[in-house]
């Protein structure tokens, strides 16, 4: 009888539609994908010019990807991106390449390849 109640519970998200705690079926991955997404993200620049990837840790002093994202989206859309630079440009100072410049940006990718179509520069500015 267990057992039965207990499959029940776990199916019961697929039979009725209804997602609730603590039977979750994760609605927000559930969706189509289209060829495309955008992206927000933070990357520092060396010296000589090269495009480094900064952590989530550097980013939005966090491991957790949707923080990150969010803290980018929002940021992006007050038009407030000079702070959040100003703040990752310091926290970079431990970065294992010397990194001179933050720049917050929003990539357009291929998501079946991650080919890169369209770079958009928010804001930037200098480490140190």
């Amino acid at each position: 009888m267990i057992t039965l109640s207990a499959l029940l519970a776990v199916l019961s998200p697929a039979v009725t539609g209804r997602d609730s705690f603590p039977l979750s079926t994760y609605p927000m991955y559930a969706h189509h994908r289209g060829e495309t997404a955008i992206f927000r993200t933070a990357e520092g620049l060396d010296e000589s010019g090269e495009l480094h990837r900064l952590s989530l840790r550097l980013i939005a002093d966090s491991d957790d990807p949707l923080v990150a994202q969010g803290l980018l989206i929002d940021t992006i859309r007050r038009g407030d991106g000079a702070a959040l630079c100003t703040e990752i440009a310091r926290r970079v100072g431990g970065h294992e390449v010397r990194i001179v410049r933050v720049e917050l940006v929003e990539l357009t990718l291929r998501l079946d390849s991650g080919e890169e179509l369209r770079r958009r520069v928010h804001d930037r500015c200098v480490v140190g």
